[in-house]
């Protein structure tokens, strides 16, 4: 529809991305307020709407506003449901959770490169990938609300009820227990963006780091997907190989996470993504007619990817970490925001820098990695830690919270010399 106006196309592109960050300011809120299957079922049915209406779509102008509102509908239900996987579980489970939850969005990328080579009309391609949406608008009606969101907001007998639901489903002895609510005045009390950047400076620097690194990741990700096919060789080809090197992503995450924690797996992704993207800057100097110069771009290229990757899916779950229950989705919202500002940028800067000069997008991308580098260090370790329940648990150390294994086995001891007992 507008082969001669590359601008027109990156547009396109970026719709999606600020939709995602304009959409999920107020989206993430309303997560928090009114809980994640509500939010979930609602974006997912959106969202089936949406893309199956862009297939028949007559002038770019409308493709444009469908891809912006399905980017702030889809984000949010992406954020939901990442938050319903790993609220779910304890933080024994946390990990593997986050883990399986990567996979089916890897191999679906996959699946895109294959039907983008067997049907190249790309409304038939937008049409055959909306179909599998309504299956899920269906599954997501029956998912349960979270026990943590509940609990979190005050809803301490839905979610004794639900607790109890699990057990008996999990065909696990659970001794009587009455939740008691973590904050008085349960129903009066909610917490917004203003809460996360202007209630404390402390909270604010925190913030501020972790939507940075939620920027870069966004940039440096989509900017290697997108520079993909810039790369030599067939396009198919090298973003199949790109889709490839995300599959073993859960995996490699998980062993990390597990051995290194959160921040030392994270900071060790980073620096290989600045060595990378400086190895291509340097590459992409050089003139064409040097020996396996696209082999060896393709082969760094594809290792950066396959780090940021890594980083992206540490990030998710770490930043999930920092993040207390009552404001967990507003804090995730702002990082999907500063990510789809990097996302949306990345399409102008695949196609406008590289015209003015190849390396410069290369360039550019290891500058922010540097940075997002130096500002991770100051992010505390959050890994194997009892899950944030409170806002004020922005300034308590987490030894002092009770975690829902806890409550569920009856660990008496541990209950009475916690100053912030759960359960009477």
């Amino acid at each position: 529809m507008v082969c001669d106006q590359s601008y027109i196309a990156a547009l396109t592109n970026s719709g999606l991305f600020i939709g995602w960050g304009v959409g999920g300011m107020f989206i993430g809120y309303l997560t928090d307020v009114y809980g994640r299957k509500i939010v979930l079922f609602v974006s997912l049915l959106i969202v089936s709407i949406t893309s199956l209406t862009s297939a028949y779509i007559s002038a770019i102008w409308q493709l444009i506003c469908l891809r912006i509102i399905l980017g702030a509908v889809y984000g949010s239900g992406y954020n939901a449901a990442f938050t319903m996987v790993t609220e779910v579980v304890g933080a024994k489970y946390r990990l593997l959770a986050g883990s399986l939850f990567c996979f089916p969005f890897d191999f679906s990328n996959l699946a895109l490169t294959l039907l983008a080579y067997y049907e190249e009309h790309w409304r038939k391609i937008i049409l055959y990938a909306s179909f599998p949406i309504f299956t899920i608008v269906i599954v997501s009606f029956f998912l349960p609300e979270t026990v943590r969101w509940l609990y979190a907001t005050g809803k301490t007998e839905r979610a004794e009820h639900l607790i109890k639901t699990i057990a008996k489903i999990n065909k696990k002895k659970l001794r009587r227990f009455k939740l008691k609510p973590i904050v008085q005045q349960e129903n009066k009390i909610t917490y917004n963006y203003v809460d996360l950047l202007f209630r404390n400076l402390k909270v604010l620097f925190l913030v501020m780091s972790v939507c940075f690194q939620w920027m870069a990741n966004g940039l440096i990700y989509y900017g290697y997907t997108l520079e993909s096919s810039d790369l030599g060789g067939s396009i198919y080809y090298n973003f199949a190989l790109s889709c490839l090197v995300d599959l073993p992503t859960p995996i490699i995450y998980y062993l990390c996470c597990r051995k290194f924690g959160r921040k030392k797996s994270y900071l060790g992704f980073i620096i290989l993504i600045c060595l990378t993207l400086i190895a291509l800057s340097v590459l992409s100097a050089l003139p064409e007619s040097v020996k396996h110069v696209d082999l060896i771009k393709i082969i760094v290229a594809l290792i950066g990817k396959a780090c940021v990757s890594n980083s992206f899916t540490v990030l998710y779950l770490w930043s999930f970490e920092l993040y207390p229950t009552v404001v967990r989705s507003q804090g995730q919202t702002l990082g999907q925001v500063a990510g789809r500002v990097g996302s949306a940028s990345a399409p102008f800067i695949a196609t406008t820098l590289s015209s003015i000069y190849r390396p410069l997008p290369f360039v550019l991308m290891a500058g922010v990695a540097v940075l997002a580098l130096f500002l991770s260090l100051i992010l505390p370790e959050t890994g194997k830690e009892k899950t944030r329940e409170n806002f004020e648990d922005f300034f308590k150390t987490q030894d002092t919270n009770v975690s829902s294994e806890e409550i569920i086995n009856g660990d008496k001891e541990k209950l009475l010399s916690s100053n912030r007992s759960n359960i009477h």
